[in-house]
């Protein structure tokens, strides 16, 4: 009997072994089921998440559809928390369920629910194409924060197309010896991370104290050196298109067929505006008065001192003229185009000496744009917003005054720390309040800041448009779930806009807290 009790227990044993072995076979399973089920509810909330902050981006992308231009009068794409702050996208009963986006910009250190220009930053893509020498190039990189001479002009052997060494610079022979070497670009940059490649550009130096790339110094960076990072007053990408208010070309100065010139000029302007400019362009050489003397100089808009046309009479008593406050006749538009305008400012304060069809007579006629700031304020945003002398693609990597940081302004040729200083004081505190004058940089010549002569020399350099943008698009649930952050620049010079590049932050952490976002309990 007891062989037979043991051999019992012995099969009871492993009976429960084997039932155990099953129970916890079964518990692992069913652990292994519910930890995918909870990484595959993470990955859908990634995904939602994702799709959420790509939301976001079209929405970015259809404002600037409607306004393309940093111009626009609104300035809606600056800040516009009612489109851009925690916009709900996905409805639920409870916060885990409730997904939204932000659109956010943080340039000068703020956070707001907007856009971002990229032409309120120097672009390092341009900067060699501005023309200048070495050392004015290197002059525009040294107001960036801890810039030095040996870095500005490592950066410009970076991306200029030669192996010539500058001064203080670094070129192939350099980065070849390195550990792990490699060959400097000598073209445009790709990204600005590129410029951690070049010789002494550290991440605190391109970043500063932002360690999680939101634009910010959060208060637990603050500790740091809060200096701000080059990130903030470089890009690679701004550019300015040339349309006017309702998207069509801009009428171009300086095209070649008279007719169309007129014709553009009459439906835009009048037929005074018209033949003044065509006529201007007509003649063979510009006419000049003798030098006035200083009582006799700027005389009322649209008015001639008598000593003016005496003293002209005389010059041409050869030739018979007629004198004219006002364009008033004919031109011949078969005659060729002349002249070329520089910019619309080469108007102002110019008389010129046309030939009208129905007489035989040289017309003088007094300036039509007058070198007076009330006439300026009210021609000059009209001229600036339907013509231009620039053709389809005026010049890339002009720096916006009405938003640039004082670094960047410092930066600009002809630009001194004053006149950056005063632009700054006197320029509107945001693109909704500038008034129509402030749409141009011509505002500096019409509210006084600088004279004509100035005006004309900073005009190629300065903006106060742009047509590329920058934000961050954060997708995120009221309560809990993944938060997806990403970087975006967007091309509205083209219809519709374009995504230029989209980079993902997150890995750098969530970078907003939801609350501030627009998150709802």
């Amino acid at each position: 009997c007891r062989p037979r009790a043991r051999r019992k227990a012995l099969v009871l044993v492993v009976v429960l072994v084997v039932v155990t072995s099953l129970s916890l076979g079964a518990l692992a399973f069913s652990l292994l089921m519910v930890g995918e089920r909870e990484v595959a509810q993470a990955a859908g909330r990634r995904i939602q998440a994702l799709a959420l902050a790509e939301s976001g981006i079209e929405a970015a992308r259809q404002l600037l559809g409607e306004q393309p231009d940093a111009r626009s009068p609104d300035g809606t794409w600056f800040e516009n928390a009612e489109r851009f702050q925690g916009v709900l996208i996905l409805d639920g009963e409870t916060p885990q369920d409730r997904g939204r986006f932000s659109i956010v910009a943080a340039d000068g250190g703020e956070m707001r629910f907007g856009l971002e220009c990229e032409s309120s930053k120097l672009n390092l893509n341009t900067i060699l194409q501005e023309g200048g020498d070495a050392a004015a190039a290197r002059q525009r990189l040294m107001v960036l924060p801890d810039m030095t001479e040996e870095i500005a002009d490592a950066i410009l052997d970076w991306i200029d197309a030669d192996d010539e060494q500058r001064e203080f610079g670094a070129e192939a022979d350099y980065y070849q010896s390195l550990d792990v070497p490699y060959r400097p670009s000598n073209g445009p940059l790709r990204c600005l991370e590129e410029l951690l490649l070049v010789r002494g550009v550290t991440p605190q130096l391109l970043y500063g104290a932002d360690r999680n790339r939101n634009g910010l110094i959060d208060a637990d960076e603050s500790a740091l050196d809060a200096q701000p990072g080059w990130v903030r007053f470089l890009t690679l990408f701004s550019r300015e298109s040339n349309l006017n208010p309702d998207g069509e070309p801009k009428i171009d100065l300086n095209q070649d067929d008279a007719e169309t010139l007129y014709a553009q000029l009459c439906e835009a302007f009048d037929e005074e505006w018209a033949v003044f400019i065509v006529g201007y362009r007509q003649q063979e050489e510009l006419y000049e008065d003798e030098e006035t003397p200083p009582a006799e100089q700027n005389p009322p808009a649209g008015e001639e001192s008598d000593s003016n046309r005496q003293r002209d009479e005389n010059e041409e008593e050869e030739e018979e003229i007629e004198y004219q406050d006002r364009p008033a006749g004919q031109l011949d538009l078969t005659k060729p185009l002349n002249q070329k305008l520089d910019s619309p400012l080469d108007l102002i304060g110019r008389k010129i000496k046309v030939n009208y069809q129905e007489s035989e007579k040289a017309a003088v006629v007094s300036p039509l744009f007058a070198d007076q700031s009330e006439a300026m304020r009210e021609y000059l945003p009209k001229l600036f917003e339907l013509a231009t002398t620039e053709g389809e693609n005026p010049p890339a990597g002009r720096i916006n005054l009405n938003l640039a940081p004082i670094e960047v302004l410092s930066g600009v040729p002809d630009v001194d720390a004053s006149l950056a200083e005063e632009i700054v004081a006197r320029r509107p505190a945001a693109p909704a309040l500038a008034s129509p004058h402030h749409r141009h940089p011509t505002w500096l010549l019409i509210d006084g800041v600088v004279p004509l002569d100035k005006m004309k020399a900073l005009l190629p350099r300065l903006t106060a448009g742009g047509c590329v943008y920058r934000a961050q698009a954060v997708g995120f649930f009221d309560e809990g779930g993944a938060v997806i952050r990403l970087a975006v620049v967007i091309d509205a010079g083209e219809s519709p806009p374009r995504i230029v590049s989209v980079q993902d932050m997150t890995p750098f952490g969530r970078g907003f807290d939801l609350p501030g976002l627009g998150a709802q309990p």
